[in-house]
């Protein structure tokens, strides 16, 4: 289908000053769901199984999802530097006068509000808290959701593949650099404490004799997207 298609079938502009065609499939792709050719949309194995499972992408689970990919080494790049790389170095929060000091030096632009407005769509998920009286941004604390453990496995293999893709071991230093902790909100010990419960599901194997201990990959983000519903109530 192209995008004019896509256009005449959605009703999203695809003039040529106000097109917004193509810059939704580059989100899509962002997001794993589709190909990164976008001249040529083409869902991915992920792709399939949200359109199977989540047709309307308004589970939690989906946004999620989305999130965590949006943000990945292989996502939007202003998306990954504010989650993962930002925030992550600021586990407090960070204010809105510093972030745009940071875009302007690493973007050449302090238009960050597409990032931050992201998070109003994800309404099945609270994620970004921004306080207005001081300019504020923070990740909200989050819980250890069961239903979301092969979502959090997919998202540390889906890294792990990213960056390592030939190396079977890591350390947790390695792992840290990830930033999965930040990406869900979590604490070191909540993230631990996933570890723990992803090496149970044999997604992971922890030697924990091993000072820094060290994580051994047991399969890909690939294998587990059939999984990652499997789970929901």
């Amino acid at each position: 289908m192209s995008s004019r298609e896509i256009s005449d079938l959605t009703g999203i502009p695809q003039g040529e000053s106000s097109g917004k065609v193509v810059p939704h499939l580059k989100y899509a792709a962002y997001m794993g769901l589709i190909e990164p050719d976008v001249t040529i949309p083409t869902r991915t194995p992920l792709g399939d199984i949200v359109l199977q499972e989540d047709r309307s992408c308004s589970e939690a689970l989906t946004q999620w999802l989305m999130h965590s990919n949006l943000t990945s080494s292989t996502g939007a790049p202003m998306w990954h530097f504010l989650i993962r790389e930002l925030l992550f170095q600021n586990r407090e929060g960070t204010t809105k006068e510093y972030l745009s000091m940071q875009m302007q030096a690493v973007f050449k632009t302090e238009k960050y509000t597409p990032v931050l407005t992201t998070y109003n769509e994800f309404s099945s998920m609270t994620y970004l808290s921004v306080d207005k009286p001081t300019g504020k941004v923070s990740i909200f604390p989050q819980r250890i959701e069961r239903e979301l453990l092969y979502l959090y496995g997919y998202s540390l293999m889906h890294e792990w593949d990213a960056r390592f893709p030939s190396t079977p071991e890591i350390t947790v230093y390695e792992m840290n650099g990830f930033a999965c902790v930040t990406c869900f909100g979590f604490t070191d010990n909540q993230w631990f404490d996933v570890l723990e419960q992803l090496s149970a599901l044999e997604i992971i194997r922890m030697n924990k004799q091993l000072s820094p201990y060290t994580i051994v990959h047991l399969t890909s983000a690939q294998t587990l997207v059939p999984k990652l519903y499997s789970l929901l109530i």
